[in-house]
């Protein structure tokens, strides 16, 4: 990608702090240092855009992440390439012992449209896949509420080939990362399957703005911590230039 943009998040005056999802609160910093998630921007609800300090860049953000969710080509091509790049500098030629699993998402035909492209990107770029050993039967149907991830399931399974993923190394991947629920649940079932979860790598992580109403899983925290944690997490500490590829609204 040609050049940077540092996202930066900050709260006007005193307001210096961040909100954060569970799984980074209660001064836990180093069990949260010590998880392998990674994603390449953060998500700021609309509902708190305006606590950004780049609202532009923040805006081409949370599109980045509309746009992938929606299975939009040329941003399945940029996110692909961030994904190989970042893989490719961690793991080196280890990577072939590897394959990148999608989360599952809300039915098998979103799944399809959400990562299929993906998967053929990476596979010409060597990196082995496994949407076919994943089905989703079903329709979940999420809401969201003030940052907090709810489901509702009608009829709706995942199932997977436990005889393929049996001692399988895998690096999941999905476009959002907020409560966790989906990814871990999905997790624990690769794992009961015999397979080895290295790391997990999301598009985007919810970072959750609301001092007033203490709606979602909210707590202040630190001062610093936000900055350790965005330099530690993100797949490209500096941030990534993406506010181009949003404002062109090519498929």
């Amino acid at each position: 990608h040609k050049g940077t943009i540092r996202t930066k998040y900050s709260k006007a005056g005193s307001w210096k702090n961040l909100w954060t999802p569970s799984h980074y609160q209660n001064g836990n910093f180093k069990s949260l240092m010590d998880m392998r998630q990674n994603y390449l921007v953060e998500y700021v609800p609309n509902a708190y855009i305006n606590l950004c300090v780049d609202k532009n860049q923040q805006r081409a953000n949370n599109q980045l992440i509309y746009d992938f969710k929606a299975g939009k080509a040329a941003t399945t091509r940029f996110c692909a390439e961030l994904l190989i790049s970042y893989l490719r500098r961690q793991y080196g030629r280890l990577l072939e012992d590897f394959v990148v699993v999608f989360a599952p998402c809300s039915a098998q035909w979103k799944y399809n449209k959400r990562f299929g492209y993906l998967a053929v990107i990476l596979n010409q770029a060597g990196i082995k896949t496994a949407n076919e050993h994943v089905r989703i039967y079903g329709e979940r149907k999420p809401t969201h509420n003030g940052g907090s991830h709810h489901v509702s399931e009608e009829l709706y399974h995942v199932a997977i080939d436990g005889s393929y993923f049996a001692g399988k190394n895998v690096i999941l991947f999905d476009d959002l990362l907020t409560s966790g629920q989906t990814i871990t649940e999905f997790k624990e079932q690769l794992e009961a399957a015999g397979a080895y979860i290295e790391r997990e790598i999301f598009v985007g992580r919810t970072i959750h703005h609301c001092p007033i109403s203490n709606r979602g899983i909210l707590q202040e925290i630190e001062e610093g911590f936000y900055e350790a944690v965005a330099a530690s997490k993100r797949c490209f500490p500096q941030g990534i230039y993406n506010v181009k590829l949003n404002n062109n609204k090519a498929a």
